[in-house]
């Protein structure tokens, strides 16, 4: 599952850096381009891009988070040597490939609100999670002190018979 999990982190991120690359302004100029007609969304297109890697990484999966940063720093570089015409040809492919999924997902992804609420659920379970782990070691030392109670009792002679 965190084979998947990483795959689907790395081909969000790639989606992004393609968008970022085929409408970047300067890319465009000196290529000869006319200007990108749709919105670039710089912002949230950068919250789309650093969010499965921290997910990744708030989640704990480390090999996860460390394939997902190569496997985007490598296609971050592939990505800037195409031209702009190649990375558009690349957009289309993936908007091809994930249909109707993909602008799901990047309906969903742009809600920074809900990206925000859910570190913040993560950030308060992992919490409940600590304070749990907390009362079960103190029942753990109570119950072993408990048991060399017993068993010192277990040891002395019984002296009423």
């Amino acid at each position: 599952m965190h084979t998947l999990t990483a795959i689907a982190a790395v081909l969000i991120s790639v989606a992004v850096l393609v968008h970022l690359a085929r409408s970047d302004p300067k890319r465009r100029r000196v290529f000869g381009l006319p200007d990108y007609e749709g919105r670039r969304w710089t912002k949230a297109s950068l919250a789309i891009l650093a969010a499965p890697g921290l997910l990744l990484l708030v989640s704990g999966d480390a090999a996860g988070f460390t394939v997902w940063l190569g496997a985007l720093t490598v296609t971050g570089w592939g990505v800037a040597a195409l031209s702009p015409q190649r990375s558009a040809a690349l957009g289309n492919a993936f908007t091809r490939a994930f249909g109707h999924a993909g602008g799901a997902l990047t309906a969903a992804a742009t809600g920074v609100g809900d990206f925000i609420r859910t570190i913040q659920g993560l950030h308060r379970a992992f919490q409940d999670s600590t304070t749990r782990i907390d009362a079960l070691e103190m029942r753990v030392a109570e119950l072993e002190a408990e048991l060399t109670r017993l068993k010192g009792e277990e040891q002395r002679p019984d002296h009423a018979a």
